[in-house]
């Protein structure tokens, strides 16, 4: 059984519209999110304030003899951090403990947790204060700031959206959860 001319170009259109859904669908699955709603995303940028400033205290702080702290050091990935305070460690009690106060100068982090797709790129000015304790069974991070200049992105499922603001932001973290507050919002993981 021959095709006609016509009958040809019926089923090549049909192949070409199935094709073209096809591709639509797949594009669409690629980068399938929901609405990045406000919470989840002051959460994000908590989460990368955080983990910026745990990176700065574990670069330049931990591991260093105790007592008085003066350090002038580059921001994990740029900037400029003045680190001043106390740090010390009681070998009677095993307990550490930290008050510092960072100045950050243009200080860049970042954060990435690749089971959430999440990306997020902060750049920070501003004074942070540090009041932390901790042993072997037991940690507590506190984080407080007025004032915080908070300036960049966090992209989840393809979603991004971006921050430049100042801020009074409070973190608190436990052995099992973090909780902080940033421009009106309390987040917690």
């Amino acid at each position: 059984m021959s095709m006609t001319s016509a009958g040809m170009q019926n089923r090549i259109r049909r192949s070409s519209a199935v094709i073209v859904a096809a591709l639509l669908v797949l594009t669409g699955i690629s980068c399938t999110h929901s609405h990045y709603y406000d919470g989840l995303f002051y959460e994000d940028i908590a989460r990368g304030v955080v983990s910026g400033l745990d990176a700065i205290y574990n670069d330049y702080i931990a591991g260093t003899p105790t007592g008085y702290v003066d350090i002038l050091a580059c921001g994990p990935y740029g900037g400029i951090v003045h680190i001043t305070g106390t740090a010390c460690y009681d070998p009677w009690t095993d307990v550490q403990t930290a008050d510092l106060q960072y100045d950050l100068s243009d200080v860049r982090v970042s954060f990435t947790w690749s089971s959430s797709d999440l990306d997020v790129d902060l750049t920070l000015n501003g004074v942070m204060y540090e009041h932390s304790s901790w042993s072997h069974d037991y940690s507590s991070i506190c984080y407080d700031s007025r004032d915080l200049w908070i300036a960049g992105s966090a992209e989840r499922d393809c979603e991004r959206r971006g921050v430049d603001g100042i801020t009074d932001f409070r973190a608190n973290s436990t052995d099992s959860r973090t909780s902080a507050d940033l421009f009106g919002w309390n987040v917690s993981w």
